[in-house]
């Protein structure tokens, strides 16, 4: 397989992450506070979906946001098996993740 068509199965199935996690909340409102921000995670997935390892790298400025981002992303874990084009044990895919407040 040629390095184009590696990449774009990786980020392909990137975006399936993304999908999955977007379908997630992420954090639950208490007394008030209602934070927003992008929160940046790494994640290490194993071949067949699993999640070795997950970490902040950039913080939302909200601690109590970035702890339910890495929550969740430890929740939603399994993720899908890696397509077949990418012949990798593991790979380490960089998340950010938006977080808006509700009106």
């Amino acid at each position: 397989m040629s390095e184009d068509g590696n990449r774009r199965a990786q980020q392909d199935y990137l975006w399936q992450i993304i999908g999955k996690l977007s379908q997630y909340r992420f954090y639950q409102s208490a007394r008030g506070e209602r934070p927003q921000g992008v929160v940046v995670t790494r994640l290490t997935l194993a071949r067949d979906g699993r999640l070795l390892d997950v970490s902040l790298v950039s913080s939302s400025g909200s601690p109590n946001l970035d702890r339910g981002v890495i929550d969740t992303i430890r929740s939603a874990s399994p993720f899908a098996p890696f397509p077949a084009e990418m012949t990798v044990d593991h790979h380490t895919f960089t998340v950010p993740i938006g977080y808006a407040r509700e009106p």
